[in-house]
């Protein structure tokens, strides 16, 4: 009935599903999701991804250019935003719904998961530090004017980082929460600076295997509830739980190498972190300083 009412009033947009997050998969197509059991509406559009809100949860549609993330569809093309309100998701015989827009898919989709195996990523003395020459190599190349260290956080954030910096290292939790909270949701646009300096720490606090990345993640996250955007929040709760899309996993696997002496390895780290680079205007570097700020506090951890 949903179906034909859509065909009635809407024309149907065909896209080519192609690959879908583990969590999104679980979310969207699992045995629960029947027909109007949920609904999504219009969150955010960009030039490679169209970001939706489904009760309390981001989906993006992106193009494969932007690659797999931890609630990515990648879609063969973007179909047009979504108006109105509230549009019902369903599916059925391969076929994805999500109000006029029709997503296809086979048996074959790739599944994609977006938590790394953070067992195996070990991230040595040497390896950190051809993470930092990257960093600061594409740094200068962009021309970024930045302040304080590590990477490229602005300079408008320097003084909100010490104290979220002083409370990990000294395993004050509480303290933890209150700087992150001061620290999420400055800067503009809609994933801002200190979000993505957050984002980039908790993926740290994962790849530097912080014997109390649990509770700092959690804090963290509790922190920055109700603080900044709908999307930021996404991110920002996808990287507490150890999820990372898919040019991050490449640099960590990069950085996990066992091999120390490799010119090729080094180049390789330098490709990845300036890829991320380029994500939005400076959401890519602020991530990357606050992951490099993250190994270090990671260093430095109480036992």
């Amino acid at each position: 009935m949903v179906e034909s009412l859509l065909n009635k009033w809407s024309p149907m947009h065909h896209v080519e599903l192609r690959a879908i997050s583990h969590p999104a998969y679980d979310f969207l197509l699992g045995p629960s999701t029947s027909e109007e059991s949920l609904k999504a509406r219009m969150l955010a559009r960009f030039r490679r991804a169209l970001n939706l809100i489904v009760g309390d949860t981001v989906i993006a549609l992106v193009i494969p250019e932007l690659g797999d993330g931890p609630f990515h569809l990648v879609v063969d093309h973007l179909p047009p935003p979504l108006t109105g309100g509230l549009h019902p998701i369903w599916w059925e015989a391969e076929t994805l719904h999500i109000g006029p827009w029709v997503l296809h898919y086979t048996q074959t989709i790739r599944i994609w998961e977006p938590q790394p195996d953070w067992s195996q990523i070990r991230i040595g003395t040497r390896q950190r530090q051809r993470f930092h020459d990257a960093v600061e190599s594409v740094t200068r190349a962009k021309m970024v004017t930045l302040t304080g260290s590590p990477g490229a956080i602005a300079s408008q954030l320097t003084g909100s980082v010490e104290p979220l910096a002083e409370a990990v290292v000294s395993l004050d939790l509480p303290g933890v929460c209150s700087a992150a909270g001061t620290l999420c949701g400055l800067g503009p646009g809609l994933t801002p600076s200190g979000d993505d300096y957050l984002a980039g720490a908790l993926l740290a606090l994962w790849a530097g295997h912080h014997p109390h990345r649990y509770e700092l993640c959690s804090a963290i996250r509790e922190g920055t509830a109700g603080r900044t955007t709908t999307l930021s929040q996404a991110f920002i709760a996808a990287a507490a739980r150890g999820e990372a899309n898919e040019r991050w996993q490449t640099l960590l696997s990069f950085l996990g190498a066992q091999s120390t002496e490799s010119k090729e390895l080094t180049q390789q780290i330098k490709r990845a972190v300036s890829s991320i680079s380029t994500y939005g205007a400076t959401s890519g570097m602020d991530m990357l300083a606050g992951f490099e700020a993250g190994l270090i506090w990671c260093t430095t951890a109480p036992q």
